[in-house]
Formats: structure tokens, C-alpha cells, sequence
């Protein structure tokens, strides 16, 4: 009895220190693919750094390929695409560290006109169209997500500004390659 309490204790140990972080602006879990939470085959590990005091590792997952099919789950960027959904926003102080580095290689800019989409290639420059208001923005691809039902696309807070209010949290929108 003493030496499977001694196991136990052991496995535990192990499970706590072997526990995964990440950041939701495109650094998930490798095992998130396995769940089915991205389309398959579309996303591979480029980067896994320690983070935490406990040795802790994040995964950074990027797309896969140049987007040539033109479909909504592989879109081109010279396709004429387009697609309606809700807009938010993300990059909050504090929200994301200094210097992160995204998916794209790019390091994340608040003040920057970009957004993050969850499959339109990296360097893609989307026409964003707030369906409320009439406003719009042209911002550039260089993040994944966001990972909420309805939502197609986050931008920096500071782009989100530009077209709507940021208390709204998000908007009705259409975005279309340009």
C-alpha cells in the first residue's frame, strides 16, 4: 500500500510539471489538433519555448500552405473572397507581452493595422466593413483566431477603434481580400 501511494504521488508530481501554457492569439496546445478544434492538417508546431516557473512549454501553431484553393477553409488572397461574421478586438495592456513574437513571425503591435483570421494566409490585406455603421479599415493578416463561435476576425484594439467603439466589444461585419 505504501509504494502505490509513493506511485501516485510520483504521477502527480509528473502531470503538474509536464502542464502546458499558451497564448489564444495563435499559440495553442499541440493536442488541440487532436481534439478537432482546427481543421486537420492545417497547422504545425514552429516554435515551443518554456514559459512558467515549472518548465512549462507553449506551442505556436501557424497555417500550413499559400491558401491556393479559394474555399472558406483554404481561401486565396487574390480570390475575391469574401465573408460576413462578427469583428473583435484583442491586444489589451498586459493582455500580450512585449516583444511576442505571432504565428507570422511578425511581433505583436497593438497600434498596428493587422487582425488575425483563421485561415486567410499570413500577409493578406482584408477590407474590413462594420455592417453597423458603414466604416472601414484595411488591415493585414498576420495572427490566427479568433477562436470564438461567429467570430471571423480580431483586430488590434487600435484598428477596432478606428471603425467602432471598443465598450461594443464586437460588430457585424464583412471582410473581403483586397
Amino acid at each position: 500500500m505504501h509504494q502505490l501511494t509513493i506511485l501516485i504521488l510520483i504521477s502527480l508530481l509528473a502531470v503538474v510539471t509536464a502542464r502546458e501554457c499558451w497564448w489564444t492569439n495563435g499559440c495553442q496546445p499541440k493536442t488541440w489538433k487532436e481534439r478537432g478544434c482546427f481543421p486537420t492538417n492545417e497547422w504545425e508546431t514552429v516554435r515551443s519555448e518554456s514559459c512558467g516557473d515549472a518548465g512549462d512549454k507553449y506551442y505556436c501553431c501557424r497555417k500550413e500552405g499559400g491558401g491556393s484553393g479559394g474555399s472558406k477553409e483554404n481561401p486565396s488572397p487574390d480570390s475575391g473572397y469574401v465573408e460576413r461574421g462578427d469583428c473583435s478586438y484583442y491586444g489589451e495592456p498586459g493582455e500580450i507581452p512585449p516583444g511576442f513574437v505571432l504565428p507570422s513571425g511578425d511581433v505583436f503591435d497593438p497600434n498596428a493595422r493587422t487582425a488575425a483570421h483563421k485561415t486567410l494566409p499570413f500577409g493578406t490585406r482584408v477590407r474590413v466593413k462594420n455592417l453597423r455603421n458603414g466604416k472601414e479599415i484595411t488591415v493585414k493578416i498576420n495572427d490566427r483566431g479568433p477562436f470564438y463561435p461567429g467570430r471571423i476576425l480580431d483586430l488590434t484594439k487600435n484598428s477596432f477603434e478606428q471603425v467602432e467603439d471598443t465598450s461594443k466589444g464586437t460588430f457585424p461585419c464583412e471582410i473581403s481580400t483586397v
